[in-house]
């Protein structure tokens, strides 16, 4: 079984531009990798799959809280 530390380093990455790269990189080398397989390991659920658009997948975050800058 994989460690979670790449899982979990995404999950703490505050900067939305670097978490996308990290999603898209996720278990690079697997069969099924990239946002595919974080849905799958971040406990996402299907909705819906349609030939033609694919598979419309929801997944709970939790909320962040904003940065103050004072």
């Amino acid at each position: 079984m994989k460690s979670r530390s790449g899982f979990d380093d995404i999950e703490r990455m505050g900067h939305a531009g670097w978490r996308r790269i990290m999603i898209e990189r996720y278990r690079v080398g697997e069969e099924v990798r990239g946002i595919a397989a974080y849905l799958r390991d971040s406990g996402g659920v299907r909705l819906d799959h349609d030939e033609v658009f694919g598979t419309l997948w929801r997944r709970s975050v939790a909320r962040r809280r904003a940065a103050r800058h004072d």
